[in-house]
């Protein structure tokens, strides 16, 4: 072996300073100066007695290696992400995702948990930004050498390739990169990479009643907007489309919306408290992607966690007066500034109404003075 960690090299790579690196199969990485070598390797592959001996590379097989404008050495590993050595620099412990010093080596390591595809990176390419490309056996991904942020591209995103193959990456001379697929190749204009700050148009689409599709509209007319809101109480039909029922009837709203008819200054009967939300969040570049929360004031005390749902369910809720809220995300996370609201009422039934109470109350005082 004469110093190499594997006699399977994957990758070869000649630094600004004519330095040889070698990237081999589960045997780490080397660097040979025409005089000697430093072996780089993962952490339990080396004894604290071993000399030319540097650990913290994040995994053993290295496939593919790169030198960025800073002489930083780029190293891909197939299983383990990215390795990015930093000359010298003093900073405590190693962290996942972070940056840190291993034998007075400085390490910065980006894997899937701080937003890169896949673990296993196959090729690198530098842009004429400076930036990195890398492609992985999902896709490709860039990263922002200024502040190491990740940004991947699979098929939701765009990239057709099933998965790139190991060091087939070109830049030609117009600035286009170039990625070897396992079913064809794939051209990226780096130039047309822009972040989507377009937030979604959020919509609340539609309210459900025990889990049944309302239709709010009028048997006899079709209510459109507040001048249509003559009459507080609507007929209501489910998705049966059998006349409503006698409780159903008591329901009472002001008209419908305009875009998605739903009921206006809606009051729902104390039995009629269960409840479904639907809302659509439009966003053009990746549908796909689009995420949501949500919050029932007066109900629940924070926003609901993130998720592509596109409905959510509150089943047997308490009198009292509530606004639905729903924001949208797109597939860059931006947020809707301000929130899709819908409010509405539960009515308390009579006998825990205010009047009940007093009225209870004097029946009370009248007997005692029987």
């Amino acid at each position: 072996k004469d110093g190499l960690g594997s006699d399977a090299i994957l990758t070869i790579l000649e630094d600004q300073s004519g330095n040889l690196w070698l990237g081999t199969f589960e045997g780490g990485a080397t660097k040979y100066d025409g005089e000697s070598f430093v072996h780089f390797t993962a952490e339990k592959e080396c004894t604290e007695n071993a000399e030319n001996c540097v650990k913290g590379l994040p995994f053993n097989v290295v496939s593919s290696l790169l030198e960025d404008n800073s002489g930083n050495i780029w190293m891909g590993t197939y299983g383990g992400g990215l390795g990015v050595l930093i000359n010298n620099k003093e900073v405590d412990n190693r962290q996942k995702g972070g940056q840190n010093t291993i034998n007075n080596y400085e390490w910065i390591y980006i894997n899937t948990e701080n937003g890169l595809n896949s673990n296993s990176v196959v090729s690198m390419i530098l842009d004429n930004e400076g930036n990195v490309w890398a492609g992985t056996n999902r896709g490709i991904a860039k990263i922002e050498t200024a502040d190491y942020q990740v940004r991947s591209y699979g098929k939701l995103e765009g990239f057709r390739g099933i998965e790139c193959n190991t060091n087939a990456a070109f830049k030609d001379r117009a600035g286009n990169l170039w990625f070897g697929t396992a079913n064809l190749l794939t051209k990226c204009n780096p130039e047309l990479n822009r972040i989507n700050d377009v937030e979604p148009q959020t919509y609340i689409t539609g309210i459900k009643l025990f889990l049944k599709e309302t239709d709010w509209l009028d048997n006899r007319r079709t209510p459109m907007s507040d001048n249509d809101a003559t009459e507080s109480q609507r007929d209501i039909r489910h998705g049966n489309k059998e006349p409503p029922s006698e409780q159903l009837a008591s329901i009472k709203y002001d008209g419908l919306s305009m875009w998605h008819h739903l009921p206006i200054n809606l009051s729902l009967p104390y039995d009629q408290n269960h409840i479904t939300f639907q809302f659509n969040g439009i966003s053009l570049k990746i549908p796909e992607k689009v995420r949501y929360t949500w919050i029932l004031e007066g109900y629940d005390k924070a926003w609901s966690p993130s998720s592509e749902k596109r409905e959510f369910t509150y089943p047997n809720l308490p009198p009292g007066e509530y606004t639905f809220k729903v924001k949208a995300c797109n597939d860059e996370n931006v947020w809707n500034q301000q929130a899709s609201t819908y409010s509405f009422v539960v009515i308390p039934p009579f006998w825990q109404t205010a009047w009940f109470y007093v009225l209870c109350a004097l029946a009370g005082v009248g007997i005692i003075y029987l």
